[in-house]
């Protein structure tokens, strides 16, 4: 009974950032692990791969999102339907709890989102942040001291509001606790960036690919 590790394997970046990804070639440096995925599944399951270079990531999805136990289901993962989607949008991070397998067509939307949102609070951020020192009255008549907390509140409110005016068809109640991340993010001046705890990146352990046996005969 063997345990591998990634880290001990030769290991290469592909691609552009915000596209980069860590690799493995099939070389001399690599057989083990290559003849491991090979014998437990692996591109039986990725069945595209032409078994030249594996990701990271995918290695990761495989093991610690229940990429195998799919595959013992039946289901495989085509390079053209099945993606392995980085949550928090970077592509270093490949902690287990990071890494979601969607359909390439949910893959698509989701990205878009994730690049509208990001867009979104770089100008939700400069504008707070702009918007710290007005001089304005509330309802009562009296001065707000914290004006910015005030008007991430009153955003909020409007995007809510909004959204019922319009009868959309979305839970409130998750915008609002949103919203109201966004807003503890502004009693730190915002140089804090809110991370959701299942955004955190795990302990290397998730780098262990589970103990196999192996004939070295």
């Amino acid at each position: 009974m063997n345990t591998l590790k990634l880290s001990q394997f030769k290991s290469t970046y592909l691609g552009k950032f915000p596209h980069k990804y860590k690799t493995y070639t099939n070389c001399k440096e690599n057989q083990l692990l290559f003849d491991t995925l090979e014998s437990q599944g692996y591109f039986n399951f990725y069945i595209n791969n032409n078994k030249h270079i594996v990701s990271h990531h995918c290695i990761i999805a495989w093991w610690f999102v229940s990429g195998h136990v799919a595959y013992k289901n039946g289901f495989t993962a085509p390079a053209k339907e099945i993606n392995v989607h980085h949550i928090d949008g970077n592509t270093f991070n490949n902690s287990a709890s990071n890494l979601v397998y969607v359909t390439t067509d949910s893959h698509s939307l989701i990205s878009r989102h994730q690049r509208a949102s990001n867009k979104f609070l770089k100008v939700f951020k400069k504008g707070i942040l702009h918007h710290t020192n007005k001089s304005i009255w509330n309802r009562k008549g009296n001065l707000i001291y914290n004006y910015s907390k005030w008007l991430a509140n009153l955003i909020l409110k409007t995007v809510v509001l909004t959204a019922r005016h319009n009868q959309l068809d979305i839970n409130l109640k998750q915008i609002s606790r949103w919203f109201r991340k966004i807003t503890n993010c502004l009693k730190l001046n915002l140089d804090s960036t809110y991370i959701p705890t299942y955004f955190l990146v795990s302990d290397e352990t998730e780098e262990l690919l589970p103990q196999f046996k192996f004939n070295f005969n």
